[in-house]
């Protein structure tokens, strides 16, 4: 028998609301099997960013002003899992609406962006046939686009980098940062 994983809201066993934040080389099926894994009964969305942006130009301020309206229509606090450009997203979200994330799950994040790299992608991204960013919604050159706009990009004051210790909604939770991350910035 297949183990499941249920997230519970500590109020009585409800299930809690969770969002799947693909990342930039990405689109929302990215996440099936985890939530296959997961499973019933608990309430769980997949957003495809790129077609929360649909009609409007591909920057990342358009972009977390869209993905801020999505979560904003849940009532109650949700759990945010967010992958790389979802991670970003999840993270600037956190910063500010806690009160709106009871929980958040972030895997390769960054707090400040890298610029020297995202100036090499860009590049990179010059050199991938057209098609390759089709399959994923967009163009390239929205995808240009976007990374360009996210190169200022730096949530350290929001995080209190160098404080061990950030209070959010009474919890106290302990921020550890990877040495490597701190040297990049």
């Amino acid at each position: 028998m297949k183990e499941r994983l249920i997230l519970h809201n500590g109020k009585g066993g409800d299930s809690m609301t969770s969002i799947f934040v693909h990342g930039l080389g990405q689109n929302s099926s990215s996440w099936e099997e985890t939530m296959l894994f997961i499973g019933e009964p608990n309430q769980m969305y997949q957003p495809d960013l790129f077609d929360l942006v649909k009609g409007e130009e591909l920057t990342y301020k358009n972009l977390y002003t869209a993905f801020s309206e999505y979560i904003d229509e849940f009532h109650e606090p949700v759990n945010l899992v967010g992958l790389s450009l979802g991670a970003i997203l999840a993270l600037n979200y956190t910063i500010d609406h806690p009160e709106k994330v009871h929980s958040l799950v972030l895997i390769a994040p960054q707090y400040k962006m890298p610029k020297f790299l995202l100036k090499i992608q860009n590049i990179v991204f010059r050199f991938i046939p057209k098609s390759s960013f089709q399959k994923l919604g967009s163009s390239k050159s929205d995808f240009i686009r976007l990374t360009k706009s996210m190169i200022d990009l730096d949530f350290s004051q929001g995080l209190n980098v160098g404080k061990r210790i950030k209070r959010i909604k009474g919890h106290q939770c302990s921020w550890r940062l990877n040495s490597r991350m701190q040297k990049s910035s």
